[in-house]
């Protein structure tokens, strides 16, 4: 037979030699004392949340929603709720296939640039019906399914880690409201706010929020990005927040996101002590 490798599979080390931390062939981060965040000074016992994360390897993202349906990727259009009619929605089947792919998490899309929620939100704007699927009639005709609970319950049920999508740049408040970010910090503040209370609170352990629209829109200039984490911070601590700002090195996330490319390159710079997801 042959032998076993006990060697890292990775290892970054100070200066002087000392390990900061590594991370063994079974998937067993250890972490050092010293702190190995050049941009955040985050100490070792705090980075251990985000190479863990990232040591999962492989995860999936669902991107779905009233896009589905209006076929409008960018989210401009602001459709009708009663435009939103799943046939042959099938979570288990979502599922099983990032389990068949070797998936360690999952991530979902809640709410995209339209602005429409699968969950039940309670959060609307007076005057307003809340934009979501409970202003449906699939969702009164099926038993009043609530899509980002189902998705996690069904997620957790098969040891997958999860993370929830929400998109800050909310085109439907902007429009009833008539209100930008800019225009309406204090109450755009407590829509987001009032939004991420659901999803932190609802669901159980979350594993990672991941928002998007936010840094890249301008919106982080209004909604700072340590306003967000210690909000989601003192809901649940444990939960990575995680920004699609496409800088590096980024002083506004947990997770620095490769969704678009580096200096030309699909993946941060090389030495970057990071952690980051692509």
């Amino acid at each position: 037979g042959s032998a076993t490798s006990t060697a890292p599979l990775f290892d970054i080390a100070s200066s002087s030699g000392t390990s900061l931390f590594r991370v063994s062939p079974n998937g067993t981060v250890t972490v050092g004392t010293t702190v190995i965040d050049p941009v955040l000074g985050i100490s070792a016992p705090n980075i251990a949340k985000p190479i863990n994360y990232v040591g999962q390897g492989f995860g999936v993202g669902f991107n779905w929603g009233m896009p589905t349906w209006n076929l409008d990727e960018g989210g401009g259009t602001l459709s009708a709720a009663s435009v939103f009619a799943p046939t042959g929605m099938n979570i288990d089947q979502w599922l099983d296939t990032a389990v068949l792919v070797g998936a360690k998490y999952v991530t979902f899309t809640t709410k995209w640039y339209d602005g429409f929620d699968l969950w039940p939100t309670a959060m609307s704007v007076p005057g307003n019906p809340a934009y979501s699927i409970a202003a449906t009639s699939w969702y009164t005709a099926n038993g009043n399914p609530d899509i980002v609970g189902q998705f996690v319950a069904k997620a957790r049920a098969r040891n997958l880690n999860v993370g929830l999508y929400i998109n800050f740049n909310d085109a439907k408040w902007q429009t009833l409201t008539g209100l930008t970010p800019a225009t309406g910090t204090a109450a755009y503040t407590a829509w987001i706010e009032g939004q991420l209370r659901e999803l932190l609170t609802n669901y159980g352990p979350i594993d990672a929020i991941w928002v998007d629209g936010w840094s890249w829109t301008g919106i982080i200039a209004n909604l700072p990005y340590a306003t967000i984490l210690q909000f989601v911070h003192s809901i649940q601590p444990n939960t990575l927040l995680i920004n699609n700002d496409h800088l590096h090195p980024s002083t506004t996330t947990q997770i620095e996101v490769s969704e678009v490319p580096y200096a030309g390159n699909a993946r941060p710079f090389v030495g970057n002590l990071r952690a980051w997801d692509v």
